[in-house]
């Protein structure tokens, strides 16, 4: 895996791709300064050693843990579309080989790989959140732990972005479809959301029946984004499911990426 994970980093800096995540991490930082010196404008400093830690997090907390959570949100945005084409190019004629001329099974292959990609990129959207986060306790003297649970959620829905596009990439070995398979992914579970507005007009158990089955098999990553914020902001969290649901669908999806792949002829 070592192997595998330091052509990944190769890669990361040879595409300049660290770049980009420099410069959304640089913005959201002046963003992080401007919202103080508005703060500062409309006397709306808090002494947090006195202040009801309630209306802290009310008038304070809140609004800064939604940019964050937002902001790591993007950058595992940035980073599905940047590594959609690392799997496909991995297989491509002439690099297949070395590959796959390795004294390691294809299951390993595609398991290192996909994992080398979480560890580099995930690694990096933790690391641009830490900064992020010691930028607004030092602007705006704002901290607390449950932030934790954006950066394990975040790099969680991150694995399940992932399993998505190095799956299609290696099945059909094109950077495109995958992207686009993630788009579609991505457009069913925003519709799913309105799933019972849908079936309601349909009057069919047939199709409600569709709508739900489809509902429960593809992940959630909407709704697990909904619940990390809501873990962070020390709020009741009614259901598990589209966490565990999610990684059921990135488990079976590998299983059987894995399954064609070992078949595959190159």
């Amino acid at each position: 895996m070592r192997g595998i994970t330091r052509d990944t980093v190769v890669e990361l800096f040879d595409r300049k791709v660290i770049y980009i995540y420099a410069v959304v991490t640089v913005l959201t930082l002046l963003i992080l300064i401007l919202m103080r010196m508005v703060e500062t404008r409309l006397g709306g400093e808090f002494d947090i050693a006195t202040d009801d830690i309630g209306q802290l997090t009310a008038m304070l907390g809140e609004p800064l843990i939604h940019m964050l959570a937002g902001f790591m949100s993007f950058l595992v945005f940035l980073t599905v579309l940047a590594t959609a084409g690392l799997a496909p190019n991995m297989l491509m004629k002439g690099r297949a080989d070395y590959y796959l001329s390795k004294p390691i099974s294809r299951s390993a292959v595609f398991v290192d790989k996909l994992l080398s990609i979480w560890l580099v990129y995930g690694g990096i959207v933790v690391v641009c959140g830490i900064v992020a986060v010691l930028m607004t306790y030092l602007v705006h003297g704002f901290f607390a732990w449950s932030v934790l649970y954006i950066f394990i959620l975040k790099v969680v829905i991150l694995f399940i972005w992932l399993s998505i596009t190095v799956s299609v990439g290696v099945i059909t070995g094109s950077a495109t479809i995958s992207i686009m398979a993630a788009f579609i992914v991505y457009v069913l579970e925003w519709l799913l959301e309105y799933r019972e507005f849908v079936a309601g007009l349909s009057n069919s158990r047939v199709v409600e029946f569709i709508i739900n089955a489809l509902y429960y098999v593809l992940p959630k990553a909407g709704e697990i984004s909904d619940l990390t914020t809501r873990l962070a902001l020390d709020r009741r969290i009614d259901t598990w499911m589209p966490l565990w649901s999610s990684l059921l669908f990135s488990a079976a999806l590998i299983y059987v990426a894995i399954f064609i792949f070992r078949r595959k002829d190159y």
